[in-house]
């Protein structure tokens, strides 16, 4: 993340950041060096050169949250340009005042999934018996080398753990007012990948350019 001030990066958010996106940073810095450029006089806006990589829809989140309160704090506006954006990191995009993308690949609107390995038909080939208790039909960490595939009950629980993640992403975007949640469901079910063009059409980005 960059941050554009009248004489160059702002030294208090510079020290916190290390001043370039490739250093790495704690996470609970991150956050307070948002908060602290919304009060920072010389910071004049926020830019991000690259979409910063957070593992994992809470800190996805909870940055979409800071950024959001910079802009509730302050009239400095945000902006992003990226090589790459699917919905996953749109999550963060999404709340910046302006979104530019390089014309190098398509939009993929694909929803979150999990993939489950089983273990079980290799474990019987080799010899080899597993012997479990378990107690609760969602209880589930066993299932890998019990069975073949997932059980209803595994599937029913990942599946309401995928929607309710997902949710909360949708919500977070739609509250920028951007998109609605229903054109965020429609690009997932009907489109899976656009071209950037339609993303400009459809909103999602506002120009594309090297």
């Amino acid at each position: 993340s960059l941050v554009s001030s009248e004489e160059g990066s702002s030294p208090s958010f510079a020290s916190i950041l290390g001043n370039t996106y490739e250093v790495s940073a704690p996470f609970r810095k991150i956050l307070a060096a948002i908060e602290h450029a919304a009060q920072d006089e010389s910071v004049l806006a926020l830019l991000f050169d690259e979409v910063p990589i957070f593992h994992g829809r809470a800190a996805k989140h909870e940055f979409h949250k800071a950024l959001r309160a910079f802009k509730q704090k302050t009239d400095k506006k945000i902006y992003a340009y990226s090589k790459k954006i699917d919905l996953s990191n749109y999550h963060i995009l999404s709340v910046c005042d302006e979104i530019y993308a390089a014309p190098l690949e398509n939009f993929y609107t694909l929803g979150d999934s999990v993939t489950v390995s089983f273990y079980a038909k290799a474990l019987k080939n080799i010899g080899i018996q597993v012997q479990a208790t378990r107690v609760g039909k969602y209880k589930s960490g066993i299932e890998p080398y019990l069975l073949e595939e997932s059980s209803s009950e595994n599937s029913a629980q990942i599946s309401d753990l995928i929607s309710d993640m997902q949710e909360v992403a949708f919500q977070d975007i739609a509250a920028t007012g951007r998109l609605s949640i229903d054109d965020l469901k429609h690009s997932i079910s009907e489109l899976g990948a656009i071209s950037l063009i339609e993303a400009k059409e459809l909103g999602y980005i506002d120009d594309i350019f090297y």
